[in-house]
């Protein structure tokens, strides 16, 4: 491939001006691990590039990222030859696939199935403007890639486009834990071992308000830890967890984005991670919370058992007594000896296969 694809862009324009989590994270580790092969890789960015100093990046000098997803990059693409053009964060705007020269292909990242089986956790603007693109994306790319055998299986029964599973990863912070410490716990009242944390969008496929409603039980039969939740907010009727969060304020804390360096130090110093979600695509936290020593009690949803195999505990979506039971009977014990082995284990991924798989 490396003598018939002379070039690979990847489109990294939705870095600019936005909180970097699990979407861009994976967008960036992506471009790395290409980085690392012997090809020539491309990053596009919007304004500036925000993660290197590569001299061939691409700079598409525009604030707007709706304008360049539909206009300027679509464009800028329409003058390539014998290129693959990446996708990792978000889908190619319309005119892509219609300006683009026959030998230059089109790969998208597809990280879930949400936009179609459950839609009703959709933010307005993701029914209206992404699940349009994600649609075109499996009638029109050359290939998909996801990240989860879970999210290939449901893709391929959409489309008769080759769907690729790269899998995912953590970030590379995560392999020297053990010399991270901030004071985010001073600054938020926090001692080791005195509270428990869970990771995401506050968004509703996340399940904050079953989170909440064990937690409240947990309470109820003398689990005496506090709860910290960390990630952006991002959409949905949140009157009821209003609710929660107002009954139980002493207890709960927001922190909303926090860096990389302070999200280790209160992943290592956790007494245990909790994550309820619905549905994943892939669920980069858990991983995450292992790879600190931290004991992990998730959702039983496929894409965990298929990620994080024996290593959790698994807990009901639907019965709140039960969870409460198995939580209350876990033993949570710190695993930091092995943390080496989650992030090295997280790593079989792109660099292996990313060639040999897209094409």
């Amino acid at each position: 491939m490396a003598q018939r694809i002379k070039k690979i862009y990847i489109d990294l324009t939705s870095l600019y001006n936005r909180k970097i989590t699990g979407l861009e994270i994976y967008g960036i580790d992506l471009y790395r691990c290409l980085l690392k092969k012997d090809v020539n890789v491309i990053p596009i960015f919007r304004n500036k590039n925000t993660i290197d100093n590569n001299k061939k990046a691409i700079i598409l000098p525009y604030n707007n990222r709706i304008v360049v997803e539909q206009l300027v990059l679509p464009k800028f693409i329409s003058k390539l030859d014998d290129s693959i053009v990446l996708y990792p964060v978000f889908p190619p705007g319309y005119l892509t696939y219609f300006l683009k020269r026959g030998n230059v292909k089109i790969i998208p990242t597809i990280h879930d199935s949400v936009a179609w089986n459950y839609q009703d956790t959709l933010s307005i603007k993701a029914k209206l403007y992404l699940k349009p693109l994600y649609n075109l994306a499996l009638k029109k790319a050359d290939t998909i890639i996801t990240i989860s055998e879970i999210v290939k299986n449901e893709l391929s029964l959409m489309t008769n486009k080759k769907v690729v599973n790269l899998s995912n990863c953590i970030s590379d912070i995560f392999d020297d834990v053990d010399n991270i410490n901030t004071d985010i716990l001073n600054k938020l009242n926090l001692k080791k071992d005195n509270y428990i944390i869970s990771v995401s969008t506050i968004e509703p496929r996340k399940n904050l308000i079953y989170l909440l409603e064990v937690y409240e039980a947990l309470l109820k039969k003398g689990f005496n830890y506090k709860l910290v939740l960390v990630g952006r907010k991002g959409w949905g009727n949140d009157k009821k967890l209003k609710s929660f969060i107002n009954k139980m304020k002493e207890q709960v804390i927001f922190t909303d984005f926090v860096s990389n360096e302070d999200l280790i130090t209160l992943y290592k110093n956790a007494k245990a991670f909790f994550l309820f979600s619905k549905y994943e695509g892939f669920g980069r936290p858990p991983l995450e919370a292992l790879a600190c020593g931290t004991s992990v009690v998730v959702s039983d949803i496929p894409v965990f058992r298929e990620i994080l195999g024996n290593n959790v505990l698994y807990i009901p979506l639907d019965n709140v007594d039960l969870a409460v039971r198995k939580i209350l009977n876990y033993r949570f014990t710190k695993k930091i000896k092995n943390h080496h082995n989650f992030q090295n284990w997280c790593k079989r991924l792109y660099i292996r296969k990313v060639f040999d798989d897209l094409v």
